[in-house]
């Protein structure tokens, strides 16, 4: 996950500069939450390090950098989920 300042640029200024980053997945913004973004890499890649070199390019305050990994217990309940609610 990705938070910038409230002085950032615009957030799909943002996110498409992120969405460059060689081994970015995807980039989810939600424009009720200026500056948040989180960020899904290719499995084994840290993108933290060039998400902060993008943000001192781009002169944004970040706020919080942080890398979040699943375990394999909520991934299975993620999985599941759909097919619980099918069976009742």
């Amino acid at each position: 996950a990705l938070e910038t300042g409230p002085d950032g640029p615009d957030g799909r200024v943002i996110r498409d500069a992120i969405s460059s980053i060689p081994g970015c997945l995807s980039v989810e913004w939600d424009p009720g939450t200026p500056g948040r973004f989180r960020v899904r890499a290719d499995s084994g890649i840290d993108l933290r390090p060039h998400l902060f070199r993008l943000a001192v390019r781009g002169g944004w305050t970040l706020q919080e950098l942080k890398n979040e990994q699943l375990d394999l217990e909520v991934i299975f309940a993620r999985l599941t989920m759909p097919f619980q609610g099918a069976s009742q």
